[in-house]
């Protein structure tokens, strides 16, 4: 539990650390001192074994196997009662929610993420029947508490983002129209009620999310002029991440977003991509000299830090991108254009640059090698038979 909230929690901080523990320490609601099986106390021991397998997760990563065990308590609970399709509460929505991040970092390349999807979508689902998405405009009218009113629409936004997040990584539409267009004053209730810097550090994150979604489907056409434009906007929001206390974090995962914007002009406009190969590639380049440079300057002066979470998001960082870049060598895989295939080499040594990565936290052991040897193996394939191919034409 004191991993959960030491290494966790700034990046989710949809639970109230202190009334968290102290439900925890009370013997009545102790999960290893309850005796029924009502559903209330079922869903405190679904939420306290989720808290437990995240905590144990962040804190060895796949070097142990205590987070499995916690897991399977905690599937255990879901499955033995009829909690999932008959009961709702701030409790249920949270574990659900959680259960999807921790699915997400456990498989980000491979397995159970969609399982991750489901998780979430169901939550969202409750959180829009217990009203979580609804912000009253005054707060005095009603009788809320402040801290649990500010946990409520931490809640809402994390839910969302996950939705974004794993939205983004399918290219699947969002669950509701209406929930990826969330007006920026709501937000800004929540950074003046508090002066908790870690709330605020989250806040800017959701901000991020709100505004790349916001940038995909508002953009008629989604051209390359209108690509540039948005990619010179996001690459100039960085002095308030520069303050952060997480700023590896938050920059990762703001270069994430925008590659996430270049995947869905790649999909948008296929036949657009051999006009302007070269454009993109020289984006897509910098944006990789940016982000590997984040990187290696991260593991250079912490690698004895390195933590399951940095690990995490840096292997799904790098993951993302080479999917980006496949993407977009693949669109061209049979253009005639000598200067399409002079580009392909500067592609393929990225792909390269990532492998490098990739290797560097397979070693650290906290991630599932069979992850990380998958797409180790395709990338390194790809660039096998592509220096091959270069040998060839060369003779």
């Amino acid at each position: 539990i004191k991993s959960y909230f030491e290494k966790f929690h700034a990046y989710c901080p949809v639970l109230i650390e202190e009334d968290f523990l102290s439900r925890f320490n009370d013997k009545s609601t102790n999960i290893d001192s309850i005796q029924e099986e009502g559903n209330r106390d079922t869903i405190w021991k679904v939420l306290c074994n989720t808290v437990v397998t995240i905590g144990a997760w962040f804190q060895d990563g796949n070097s142990s196997n205590a987070h499995q065990y916690y897991f399977t308590k905690t599937m255990n609970y879901l499955n033995d009662s009829k909690i999932l399709l008959f009961s709702s509460s701030i409790d249920l929505i949270i574990a659900l929610h959680l259960l999807s991040i921790y699915l997400t970092a456990k498989n980000s390349l491979l397995v159970n993420l969609n399982s991750a999807y489901q998780f979430n979508g169901l939550a969202m689902r409750m959180a829009l029947s217990l009203g979580l998405n609804i912000v009253p405009g005054n707060l005095t009218t009603i009788d809320i508490d402040e801290k649990l009113f500010l946990q409520r629409k931490l809640i809402w936004f994390s839910l969302v983002n996950q939705d974004i997040l794993l939205n983004c990584s399918f290219d699947r539409p969002n669950l509701f129209n209406s929930l990826n267009f969330l007006d920026e004053k709501d937000l800004a209730i929540d950074k003046n009620q508090t002066q908790d810097v870690l709330i605020n550090e989250f806040i800017l994150r959701t901000q991020l999310f709100q505004k790349t979604v916001i940038k995909i489907y508002e953009t008629p056409g989604f051209t390359f002029t209108h690509l540039y434009a948005i990619y010179q906007e996001f690459v100039t929001i960085i002095n308030e991440i520069k303050n952060c206390a997480s700023y590896f974090l938050l920059e990762l995962q703001r270069i994430l977003l925008v590659n996430f914007l270049f995947r869905k002009f790649l999909s948008i406009n296929p036949s657009i991509v051999e006009t302007n190969f070269a454009q993109i590639l020289d984006l897509i380049n910098e944006l990789n000299t940016k982000s590997l440079k984040s990187i290696d300057s991260h593991i250079t002066n912490n690698f004895n830090k390195l933590t399951p979470l940095v690990s995490w998001f840096t292997v799904c960082f790098l993951f993302e991108f080479s999917i980006t870049l496949l993407k977009l060598f693949f669109n061209c895989i049979n253009s005639t254009s000598e200067q399409i295939r002079h580009k392909w080499t500067n592609l393929i040594n990225i792909l390269k640059s990532i492998t490098r990565y990739l290797h560097i936290f397979k070693n650290l052991e906290f991630l599932p090698h069979s992850m990380l040897d998958i797409h180790l193996n395709l990338l390194e394939n790809i660039i096998l038979h592509f220096d091959q191919a270069i040998t060839t034409t060369n003779t």
